[in-house]
């Protein structure tokens, strides 16, 4: 007898991302007429492009349903972080209401959005807001425990935990805190814990403050706002004018009490002067443990004009060090799964 094996598809779009100077935003003329109620020619493209990513996973989950696969599937759709407003990389994004966006450590460049589905009954809770602490790193074991696998496994020395039960049943998440960066050669880092933020040297170098939403010529052509969930809704409270606002240039600290300020109107750190000498105690240990950045030169052997105009592997690695330790951790995984009974099936051939 045979056994069906899993399987896990990674597809990451290189929509919505701006290309060259020369022509940063493209997409099919027909979306783009779509959008001609917004004023913006570029935001116009960059709707386009979003759609045309929407259109693209619409005939994934169709692929699917049309093999019976949905029942047994679940799908993440997730970014990797905040969209570039208003002209930096000659992008269009929008992250409103929150502050800034891509390349910064601001609410707009670190809060992703996405959504998990599922037909089955997988997810418990479903049709929720989930606000619970989630990090990119948690991805890992949370899919390895999904697909019959013991997250600790995967978890023990990483940073990544599994959330799936908070996921699927609004179980409070495991996660206490996030490392949202330190970046050792522009000199700036941020740390969440809880509803603490604190935020040390970023400066607003890229102008990308608080941005209102996109004009529009006229009314979009559909009626009527598009139903939210309960808490999808962002409220900010009152504009302060930039009083108490904080850039944190200089290698100046900002904290922030994201549960009444999500926004980061109102810089906090006088009066909670505590909380900042922990949360830099917490950045310090970091420092101290992370690995050295390596920053490599620009390669013209990467051009994508060399492999077809697709983005690919275009250099053999002199030093496989690491590949052989990956490949010999990944391998002291899986004889521990096999040897603890945990889904057999996905290894024999026969039965």
């Amino acid at each position: 007898m045979m056994f069906s094996k899993p399987m896990f598809l990674y597809l990451a779009h290189q929509a919505v991302h701006s290309a060259n100077k020369n022509d940063p935003l493209q997409a099919p003329e027909d979306l783009v007429q779509k959008f001609s109620f917004i004023k913006s020619p570029q935001r116009q493209k960059y709707a386009a492009m979003v759609t045309a990513l929407d259109n693209s996973v619409g005939e994934i989950r169709a692929a699917l349903a049309s093999r019976g696969m949905m029942q047994d599937s679940v799908i993440i759709f997730t970014t990797d972080n905040g969209g570039a407003p208003y002209g930096l990389n000659w992008n269009a994004g929008s992250n409103y209401p929150f502050r800034a966006g891509k390349a910064t450590v601001w609410e707009g460049g670190v809060k992703g959005v996405g959504f998990v589905y599922t037909a089955s009954d997988l997810i418990k809770q479903k049709k929720r807001v989930c606000t619970e602490l989630i990090d990119a790193t948690d991805w890992l074991p949370t899919l390895y425990h999904l697909a019959g696998g013991d997250a600790e496994l995967v978890s023990t020395g990483a940073d990544g935990m599994n959330v799936w039960e908070t996921i699927a049943n609004d179980a409070p998440s495991p996660r206490e805190e996030i490392l949202h960066n330190i970046d050792p050669r522009l000199k700036f880092e941020g740390i969440r814990k809880g509803n603490f933020k604190l935020v040390v040297g970023m400066d607003d170098s890229f102008e990308l403050g608080w941005h209102a939403p996109y004009p529009t010529l006229r009314p979009p052509p559909w009626q009527g706002n598009p139903p939210t969930l309960p808490g999808a809704v962002i409220h900010c409270g009152p504009w302060t004018n930039g009083r108490n606002m904080c850039n944190s240039k200089n290698h100046q600290a900002c904290l922030f009490k994201l549960d009444d300020d999500p926004c980061e109107y109102k810089d906090v750190s006088h009066a909670y002067p505590g909380k900042v000498r922990e949360l830099k105690e917490r950045l310090d240990y970091y420092r101290t443990s992370a690995l050295p950045v390596v920053y490599p030169m620009i390669s013209p052997e990467a051009d994508p004009k060399n492999f077809n105009e697709f983005w690919g592997p275009w250099e053999k690695l002199t030093d496989r060090s690491e590949y052989y330790a990956s490949k010999k951790i990944c391998k002291r995984v899986l004889l521990k799964q096999v040897k603890n009974g945990l889904h057999p099936s996905h290894y024999d051939r026969t039965g």
